[in-house]
């Protein structure tokens, strides 16, 4: 596939650059609709609806607002401070907030809409010189994905998260045909970036050796392996110098080598384990949490002498460790599991993020304020999300029989790490990450059904 174009005769219409630019004319029309009808709260980041989607940015973003970086001035004896969640989208937002006096949210809103833009451009990229028809269709499938779109107007990590990790699936990918030290660097640099925006991509540092060289591999070049070998040590050490001024941070403020604090992976584990209760296995057990964390506490308090007085990352530090062992104490139960990971998948997969959308419109669990637009939100998300993953299903047999497998091994590999890496805790928003990829599958997934003919590349 990679030496071929491919025409789809029903989408002629599509093979054209100037639905390009209607696509982004209507995408800022939505987005216009979209900031003018919906809760005039998610727009201002003290108030309940941007609080509500936001825990980890704005702490970040408020130093550097009100003291030019990210270390706490109260507490000069100490050579940095500790923080839960790495630096970069806290940054972004400080860039946002400041020309309109640090509380207004607008700019954000118009750098992320700008985010979503650039990372469907370049799922348009990676597919463009197949058929321009089918890379607009991926196009238009992404930035008018009511997941994504959501994230535009709240103040999330997704849209950087998501157009750091899109840049480097399309630099990986394209690498194929030209597999460079300077390419793999932009990749290793994409890569680290990302990780200093969201962590959850931690653990892929553990393939990325093996990224090139797989990607020859697929691509019928397994005989040529010096050079990807080399590309993949040139993006990993460019990935550790991108994300080490972080790491060094981390040590300094006593942290250790993490790019998070242990409060956050202790909220993780407790995230994952309110899913696990035998009572509501998949169902987010509130009554368990709230019961478990006051036991915690109390028990925190009673084994360690002091410990409502002591600094804030003591007390992370025994909090997650208390929690590692209530979870190693857990007895595998294979049914409670079966039943949380099968709707943890309906969750990443199917959901449309109609949740999101709803307390964007100020109607969240309150379907009497609107009982039509509120349903109706619903049935569209979760419609747009079933069909596009009926069409991924089609479009992923597409690539596996006379595709290009270089495309569906990077594409399944990110997207399988994303729905694993956040257990039974799946959530659409945690999908973000890799609706592109999804969007590539439902684009093939429209060949797969539709095309006429197979043309030749000229």
């Amino acid at each position: 596939m990679p030496n071929q174009a491919y025409r789809f005769d029903v989408f002629d219409r599509l093979d054209h650059p100037r639905v390009f630019v209607v696509g982004i004319l209507l995408f800022a029309l939505l987005n216009l609709a979209i900031y003018w009808l919906a809760d005039s709260s998610c727009y201002k980041i003290d108030e309940d609806c941007a609080k509500q989607h936001d825990i980890y940015s704005f702490p970040t973003a408020k130093n550097i607002l009100d003291h030019g970086s990210i270390v706490d001035p109260t507490k000069p004896d100490q050579p940095s401070t500790y923080r839960q969640f790495p630096p970069l989208s806290g940054a972004v937002m400080a860039l946002a907030l400041w020309p309109l006096g640090g509380s207004d949210l607008q700019l954000l809103v118009l750098l992320q809409a700008l985010m979503l833009l650039a990372t469907a451009t370049l799922v348009r990229s990676c597919l463009s010189h197949l058929s321009i028809g089918l890379a607009n269709l991926a196009f238009l499938a992404v930035i008018f994905n009511p997941n994504l779109l959501v994230g535009v107007h709240v103040p999330q990590t997704e849209s950087l998260f998501a157009l750091f990790m899109t840049a480097g699936f399309a630099v990986a990918w394209g690498s194929g045909k030209d597999i460079t030290l300077r390419r793999a660097a932009v990749f290793g640099c994409l890569f680290g970036l990302a990780t200093l925006v969201r962590p959850s991509n931690q653990f892929l540092f553990l393939v990325l050796p093996f990224v090139f060289p797989l990607v020859a591999f697929v691509r019928g070049k397994a005989g040529i392996w010096r050079r990807p070998f080399l590309a993949s040590i040139a993006a990993m050490t460019v990935a550790l110098a991108t994300i080490s001024p972080w790491l060094a941070f981390q040590v300094n403020a006593g942290v250790g080598l993490r790019l998070s604090g242990p409060g956050l992976e202790a909220l993780f584990i407790l995230n994952n384990l309110k899913f696990l209760t035998k009572e509501m296995p998949g169902e987010g057990n509130g009554v368990w949490r709230g019961r478990f964390e006051t036991e915690q506490h109390d028990r925190l308090v009673a084994e360690n002498p002091g410990y409502e007085h002591m600094p804030r990352l003591r007390r992370d530090e025994l909090w997650l460790a208390d929690t590692r062992k209530y979870f190693a104490a857990v007895p595998f139960d294979v049914r409670t599991f079966a039943i949380a990971m099968a709707k943890s998948t309906i969750r990443f997969f199917i959901s449309g993020g109609e949740g999101e959308i709803h307390s964007l419109f100020g109607m969240e669990y309150q379907p009497e304020i609107s009982p039509i637009a509120f349903y109706g939100i619903k049935a569209f998300a979760i419609a747009y999300a079933l069909m596009s993953r009926l069409l991924g299903m089609f479009g992923a047999f597409y690539l596996l029989t006379r595709g290009d497998r270089g495309l569906l091994v990077l594409a399944v590999g990110l997207v399988a790490y994303f729905w694993l890496a956040h257990f039974v805790h799946g959530k659409p928003r945690f999908r973000a990450v890799v609706e592109p990829q999804l969007a590539i599958f439902a684009a093939f997934g429209v060949a797969q059904l539709f095309v006429k003919r197979r043309v030749q590349a000229s």
